[in-house]
């Protein structure tokens, strides 16, 4: 249900004016606003009377909504790389919290995967076709079969269309990319901006709902003791014979997170396949352009591995392993051999 009425969203905003979907709505004033109001009893708090919206008229109230939005706005999108790496689960995640969430996606892999078998023994070809939809928005390991390597839905979304170009092209995308979007023409990059704009736009309203979340709950709990007040706009809120209003709040608020969250990875799903059509259209046009033999990448990897992580790839099966082994961990073939080989 969540994941229609986020379908639903989409398709709302993409049917928008072109300014309401322009990098600066969507990344600045909307997330900018939209914190303006979800934590508005907290600026509430935090501000100075005289620069409380309350305070003065509706006119000047909207004027200083915006400004605080705008501000606001900048702020989030500044700390765009930082949001996505909490999200992706690469900071702030303790490492029982990583683990444990990683191997709760890896068994829905397993389950999926089990599905998917059932229904094609079945004949039902169209559900195992939407099981496998599923299935493809976590990357792949090196039997090509699916496995996550991050705790959260997106992480996994994210390195799964990352790593598209090096599984299917040799292509690292960290180094490519920056250089295929120099063949793009203008109209092709104003498209894949505003995409991806968009799709930031979710990530931003997530981030900052999820932030409301531990927020409230906190203002909320510190209401029990007596001892703090969070503002005379949400008296009814903090009192303590209110608490099942209190309680549907938050499951407003998670509710929201959810379904802000849910958009974001529609978005992400739609940028992804984006991002692999542009590589599989103009990636070999670009190889061809730098002229880079697959004997000199594979040099270069090999290269690169060694002086930053002391490892050397397995001449046989292509698998890096520390130095100091013996041998190569997942086929036996031994170091010596390897290093005479210079790799693969």
């Amino acid at each position: 249900m969540v994941t229609t009425f986020a379908h639903g969203s989409k398709y709302l905003m993409e049917g928008l004016p072109t300014f309401f979907s322009s990098p600066i709505f969507t990344r600045v004033l909307v997330p900018g606003i939209y914190s303006v109001l979800i934590l508005n009893p907290f600026i509430y708090v935090s501000l100075p009377n005289f620069l409380l919206p309350a305070k003065i008229g509706s006119l000047l109230t909207v004027i200083v909504v915006l400004v605080y939005g705008i501000i606001l706005g900048i702020i989030i999108a500044s700390l765009d790389k930082s949001i996505y790496y909490i999200f992706e689960g690469y900071h702030l995640w303790p490492s029982w919290l990583l683990q444990f969430f990683i191997k709760r996606h890896n068994s829905r892999i397993k389950r999926l995967l089990r599905k998917a078998d059932e229904c094609d023994k079945k004949g039902q070809h169209t559900q195992c076709d939407l099981i496998w939809e599923k299935l493809l928005t976590y990357p792949e390991d090196r039997k090509g079969d699916p496995v996550a390597h991050c705790p959260t839905l997106l992480g996994n979304l994210l390195a799964a269309y990352e790593e598209y170009p090096n599984t299917r092209y040799g292509m690292d995308a960290v180094f490519y990319w920056p250089r295929l979007w120099l063949l793009l023409n203008k109209e092709t990059k104003r498209e894949i901006t505003d995409k991806w704009s968009r799709a930031d736009c979710w990530v931003y309203l997530s981030s900052v709902t999820f932030i409301a979340i531990w927020l409230y709950l906190g203002a909320f709990a510190l209401s029990w003791t007596g001892v703090f007040r969070l503002s005379d706009f949400l008296t009814p809120l903090l009192n303590t014979s209110m608490l099942v209003f209190q309680l549907i709040v938050m499951a407003v608020l998670i509710g929201l997170f959810i379904y802000l969250y849910q958009i974001a990875i529609i978005y992400h799903i739609e940028n992804g396949d984006a991002f692999r059509s542009i590589f599989d259209i103009y990636g070999p046009e670009l190889l061809s352009k730098i002229r880079i033999t697959e004997a000199y990448r594979n040099k270069s990897n090999m290269i690169w591995s060694y002086l930053q992580y002391l490892r050397i790839q397995c001449s046989k099966c292509g698998n890096y392993y520390p130095l100091h082994f013996e041998k190569c961990d997942d086929c036996g073939t031994s170091t010596k051999k390897n290093l005479a080989s210079g790799g693969k």
